[in-house]
């Protein structure tokens, strides 16, 4: 019952602040849009002397993509430069927004409109929730010791070679663990910044200790809650990449239109952030009280 009540809380808040949702769409199209035009210029590079670009918005062309791994590396070695420079700036960059989404969550237009609370709030726990993230390690560490040891098991289940199929579902069982794996360490760091804002805590390591904790000891609730607003997040996504889909985009009417619904499922996934903090808040506020 606490899970659908915060499911339900999580949802209203992200509908009640269009403002946060905007706000993470304006990071995401900034950070899209840099990528988009250093590897538009590094396909024409590859490909704007070959034969193999003919084709490459009609139909998926592989030769297109030998090309540009084949041909001068310099386009490439830049474009990914850039990627891993943009995710490490986005590294850096979270924990502002979730700063500020979570202290307008706690203290809603504290000091004046969203604006004066988000932007408080951001600097207000930058350092606290950027330090989370390398304190991080002693989840992350764990966790891939268990996916190492569960890889090992499934390799003793799959060694007989007459048994190919079970092989094949093995992989898909590995895969599904370290999504798992990936998704609980990620729910947990949710749940220690969520701490130091309403603790105002100062130690990442003991809201990280802490959050572990709780969420052990609420593990249906907390994947519950979390999974739930996932299979949201995706049935929107399915719902407009489909119709993106449906749009022949062959005229610059149906080619503004994909645009739109490109940035609308932006702004759906980003509204979605927003109601994983506004939901897991919520979660925390109920069933907290128990653990100290």
């Amino acid at each position: 019952m606490n899970m659908l009540r915060s499911y339900s809380k999580g949802i209203r808040e992200a509908l009640l602040r269009p403002q946060a949702a905007a706000i993470l769409w304006i990071f995401n199209a900034a950070f899209a849009a840099i990528v988009y035009f250093v590897a538009s210029g590094a396909v024409t590079e590859a490909l704007g002397r070959s034969l193999a670009a003919d084709d490459l918005l009609s139909r998926s062309n592989v030769d297109a993509l030998f090309e540009l791994l084949t041909g001068p590396g310099g386009a490439l070695a830049a474009l990914l430069t850039v990627i891993l420079v943009l995710l490490f700036l986005f590294i850096l960059v979270s924990p502002l927004l979730y700063g500020g989404i979570l202290q307008d969550l706690i203290h809603p237009r504290a000091g004046g409109g969203f604006a004066s609370s988000f932007w408080s709030g951001a600097g207000r726990h930058y350092w606290r929730f950027l330090r989370v993230l390398p304190a991080s390690l002693v989840l992350w560490a764990p966790a891939a010791a268990l996916y190492f040891l569960a890889d090992r098991v499934l390799d003793a289940l799959g060694a007989n070679p007459l048994k190919e199929q079970l092989g094949f579902y093995l992989t898909f069982v590995r895969v599904a663990l370290a999504l798992f794996l990936f998704f609980l360490v990620r729910m947990i760091m949710d749940y220690a910044r969520i701490r130091i804002v309403v603790t105002e805590g100062h130690s990442a390591l003991g809201a990280l200790v802490w959050a572990a904790a709780f969420v052990l000891r609420k593990l249906g609730g907390t994947l519950a809650l979390y999974y739930g607003l996932g299979l949201t997040a995706l049935a929107g996504s399915a719902v407009l990449l489909g119709l993106s889909s449906l749009i022949a985009k062959t005229t610059s009417p149906a080619v503004l239109l994909g645009f739109l619904l490109t940035q609308l499922h932006i702004l759906w996934r980003s509204g979605i952030k927003v109601a994983y903090q506004g939901a897991e808040l919520d979660f925390y506020t109920r069933t907290a009280t128990s653990i100290k």
